[in-house]
């Protein structure tokens, strides 16, 4: 379980607000939802950080981007989220 929280962790940077952190999807297919859908799943593994039962969170488009083309036909797409917890992450 430690093992699993720290990639987490690894994934989600502290930004410059206090308590604000920032987490990351990506999609090899180019899909924006399944991207989003990745940093959310990040960010609720994060939310019980501390043991905190019941958490919740705030969450905002930080960016999108993308590659696409070139020889092999590629289609990435990354998503990043800000997200704020109730109570703040410490």
């Amino acid at each position: 379980m430690n093992n699993l929280r720290n990639k987490i962790m690894a994934k989600a940077a502290t930004t410059g607000k206090k308590g604000e952190r920032t987490f990351e999807g990506n999609s090899k297919s180019g899909k924006i939802q399944k991207a989003l859908n990745s940093a959310l799943k990040d960010l609720n593994k994060a939310l019980s950080e501390g043991g905190v039962a019941d958490a919740s969170a705030t969450w905002s488009l930080a960016s999108v981007t993308g590659n696409v083309g070139g020889m092999t036909g590629a289609s990435k797409l990354t998503v990043k989220i800000k997200a704020s917890r109730t109570p703040a992450w410490k």
